[in-house]
């Protein structure tokens, strides 16, 4: 019977996990949607706030993690989640004997997980972004010289000594040649989360639209993306500061505690690691740092 009780509450436990990565999913798209479309209303229909589509879960989910670069399968991937909630769950559950340990571990683990994966979607971005003004550069100057945009394209994605931007690059070239340039579009953005990408893409449409030269156009998008980029690097150095002084909170608490417990031979640890009531003001501790280094990562956090 405790062994049914304890296979249920490990299911139930994994299957709160998946909610809860569902609905912060649902939320953080549903903030985005809304930023987009109250800052550029105009461009609602253009290519760079697109429909979304109407994916089901699994496929959601395989382009954010495309976007992010990892190319393990969905199965894979969902078994070591489910194997990582397991374990976090039984530690907790060693720690503080109490069913909604498990709980609690699939909710860690499903909080870890999605923000490791914004992680690697964002460095991912970054690196193509620096990239991407790089390749304008010399896409411009190319293009002031009298070459066409795809031969001048080409040549730039050859030149490229980033392998993040050739590769997605030369994907793009032999899809636009394979299945058109629409389709080859809509599957760049797929593979990189990128505004950048998005308004180069755009400026590119609306240039062989108008039927004229648009070399000025990149120009003055390459331009942008450099200010950008220089007033990113101003920010970060910046708000880097206090995510420092954060953390240099945390481990004065630690060493205070240590301090602490050494003057009290011991009892300090003993009362938080071993009654009942220590335990569960150890897990309300920590899970109050927790929240309160998100929140200021997430306040002096500034996207581009």
């Amino acid at each position: 019977m405790d062994m049914v009780l304890f296979i249920l509450l490990v299911v139930t436990s994994l299957l709160s996990g998946l909610f809860v990565l569902v609905v912060m999913e649902i939320l953080l798209e549903w903030m985005r949607q809304r930023k987009h479309l109250k800052s550029m209303p105009h461009l609602q229909e253009t290519i760079l706030h697109k429909k979304p589509k109407k994916d089901i879960l699994f496929s959601k989910l395989s382009r954010h993690l495309h976007q992010a670069g990892i190319t393990l399968p969905l199965w894979l991937l969902m078994l070591i989640f489910a194997a990582t909630a397991s374990f976090v769950s039984m530690l907790l559950y060693l720690f503080l004997p109490h069913w909604s340990m498990f709980f609690l571990g699939a909710f860690i683990t499903a909080l870890f997980f999605h923000q490791l994966l914004a992680f690697l979607r964002y460095r991912r971005t970054k690196k193509f972004n620096q990239a991407l003004s790089i390749a304008l550069a010399l896409l411009v100057r190319m293009m002031r010289n009298g070459i066409g945009f795809d031969q001048a394209l080409a040549k730039v994605v050859d030149m490229s000594v980033y392998p993040l931007f050739k590769n997605t690059m030369r994907r793009f070239i032999v899809q636009k040649q394979q299945m058109g340039e629409e389709r080859a579009f809509e599957y760049l953005v797929d593979s990189i989360d990128s505004r950048e990408l998005k308004i180069f893409i755009l400026s590119v449409r609306i240039g062989e639209q108008s039927g004229g030269a648009f070399s000025a156009t990149l120009e003055k998008l390459e331009s942008a993306l450099k200010s950008q980029e220089k007033l990113q690097r101003f920010i970060d150095s910046k708000t880097q500061e206090t995510k420092v002084g954060s953390y240099l909170i945390l481990f004065l608490i630690i060493f205070i505690f240590i301090v602490l417990d050494i003057n009290f031979n011991g009892n300090v640890s003993k009362y938080f690691f071993f009654t009942l009531k220590g335990k569960v003001a150890t897990l309300v501790i920590a899970g109050w740092l927790a929240l309160g280094l998100y929140i200021n990562t997430f306040i002096t956090k500034i996207k581009r």
